[in-house]
């Protein structure tokens, strides 16, 4: 029972040398956004502009066509290129006539036109995504786009209220493979469950033993992220509660897992999240969506499970949003060193956000802007002048100074 491959098959692009990264993308066709050529770096990529800029329908934008949801979008077109040991090139749009739009509510997914090259051969071009899940499989070429929004995920189980869960003979259970195909589920809460799974079907055998066992190695997978949270925010560990209720049916050899959450410890007590600040609740969001790497992947070369960090992008939207500015520069740096393994755009509009470039990554800077709103919003990186002025601020100040006492954003 290839569950685990069901799952994360709708996780997409998987980059066959986890190495490849977005290089450039064009956007086209979603409110501000009318005609974006944007190049990005690999690792951290910082986006700054003026309130009505569009920096968060870019990301919403981006985010859509990464992840090929395409549901907010109507007459659009993207390209998006990635390098690394091959070219990969994705190219959709989507083209209903004026009389048909009154009726979009009826138009399926599979009315986007995709094409797809690898080293500038096709290997895709059709309009049904099921055939494209097909190729994505069959070519191992998937991505892992995470969006980090404002406030908080609205349902984040395990965390602000308990999980409770059935599992059947065989391992398996209908409760968690729902939430980890559920798109509102955040990323963290998701690896968690797809683990989860991994570790109840290696333990089939629903015996007292096996189901300790199995919770034992699971518990376990929370270590990393707690000692990320030590490091750069308030939280000094984070653990599962001790007292979850196990219920065996010795008939059928199913069983039920009730009241599982996780715990916090902050100043040396145990508390529950909603207990926390909302500064720290937002910090715990970040790090943990960014630095939890236990995400389970079906293998078929191996012909099993295993954990693997793959090469993700991740959006976040303006980090600074209840945060002390201190803990945000914690939080910039935490995203930096993320940012070895990951792509990460961040927007902002904290000057502090840009202290964690030297000189030599002023590359990484991107200003959005909206002149006029035929043109709509418009990104582009330093020029020439700006990189010498910026050097200049270098000398004796900080990045953030130049970004408030200049004319950074004319």
């Amino acid at each position: 029972m290839n569950i685990l491959y069901l799952l994360l098959s709708k996780q997409r692009f998987k980059m066959e040398n986890n190495s490849h990264y977005l290089s450039n993308v064009k956007l086209s066709g979603y409110k501000s956004i009318i005609d974006v050529d944007v190049s990005l770096k690999d690792g951290l990529n910082i986006i700054i502009g003026k309130n009505a800029a569009g920096k968060t329908n870019f990301l919403t934008f981006l985010n859509e066509v990464l992840d090929f949801s395409f549901d907010g979008l109507i007459n659009f077109s993207s390209e998006m290129r990635f390098k690394g040991k091959s070219y990969i090139s994705i190219k959709s749009k989507r083209t209903i006539a004026e009389e048909d739009i009154k009726n979009i509510h009826r138009i399926s997914k599979s009315y986007v036109e995709t094409k797809i090259e690898v080293d500038n051969n096709v290997i895709f071009q059709d309009s049904d995504l099921e055939i494209l899940n097909e190729v994505i499989n069959k070519e191992s070429l998937y991505i892992y786009p995470t969006f980090v929004k404002h406030g908080l995920p609205k349902e984040y189980y395990l965390v602000d209220s308990s999980f409770s869960f059935k599992v059947d003979s065989e391992g398996y259970s209908e409760d968690l493979v729902s939430k980890v195909l559920s798109p509102n589920t955040p990323y963290f809460i998701r690896s968690l469950l797809a683990s989860l799974i991994f570790f109840l079907i290696k333990g089939k055998d629903a015996s007292v033993k096996k189901v300790e066992t199995s919770f034992h190695d699971f518990f376990k997978e929370l270590e990393e992220v707690s000692c990320l949270l030590n490091m750069y925010s308030p939280i000094e560990k984070i653990k599962f509660n001790e007292n979850f209720n196990f219920f065996l049916d010795e008939e059928t050899n199913e069983y039920t897992i009730n009241n599982l959450f996780i715990e916090f410890n902050v100043q040396g007590s145990w508390i529950p999240f909603n207990n926390l600040s909302d500064g720290t609740k937002r910090l715990f969001y970040i790090i943990t969506e960014i630095g939890f790497n236990g995400v389970v992947h079906f293998d078929n070369d191996r012909h099993g499970y295993h954990n693997a960090n793959r090469h993700r992008t991740i959006l976040i939207e303006e980090p600074e949003l209840g945060v002390h500015p201190h803990q945000l520069m914690a939080l910039m740096n935490f995203l930096k060193a993320e940012s070895h393994n990951k792509q990460i755009i961040v927007t902002s509009h904290s000057p502090i956000a840009l202290d964690v470039l030297d000189e030599n990554e002023l590359d990484r800077i991107i200003i959005a802007y909206s002149e006029n709103r035929k043109e709509g919003t418009q990104l582009r990186h330093l020029e020439n002048d700006e990189k010498e002025k910026a050097i200049a601020y270098l000398e004796n100040d900080y990045l953030s100074d130049y970004w408030k006492y200049s004319d950074l954003e004319k």
